[in-house]
């Protein structure tokens, strides 16, 4: 479920205004982005995948209560685990989409909770 509203423009415009941190912590050479705040709700999971080619770099931020396992995991090409994000709230990760970098959400959302998050394309 996709979320548009003033605390996503809030949210959006911040980010905007930190495009050179995000910069300089990076080595990249972010010039603009478009964020996205997604609430997924109980029976969520998502198998390990490659993003679009269109995606070249992005941002995730955790923004409801902390349930460690639900994060987000990366892979090797052969599927297995190399790290496991701990969703904790306030708290995520940039990442650096190429031809090796699988990624997903393995575990379930648990009913009676949920898991939200923004989501931020890194345009260099």
């Amino acid at each position: 479920m996709l979320f548009r509203s003033s605390a996503y423009q809030i949210l959006n415009n911040y980010i905007h205004t930190q495009l050179d941190f995000i910069s300089q912590a990076t080595d990249l050479k972010i010039k603009d982005c478009f964020t996205d705040i997604w609430l997924d709700e109980p029976g969520f999971s998502m198998t390990p995948h490659l993003d679009n080619p269109g995606v070249t770099n992005s941002m995730q931020i955790y923004l409801s209560e902390d349930w460690l396992t639900l994060g987000t995991c990366f892979y090797d090409s052969n599927n297995r685990q190399r790290f496991q994000v701990p969703y904790l709230f306030n708290c995520g990760y940039i990442m650096k989409n190429g031809p090796e970098q699988y990624h997903g959400a393995p575990t379930v959302v648990p009913a009676g909770s949920h898991r939200l998050h923004s989501y931020t394309h890194l345009k260099e």
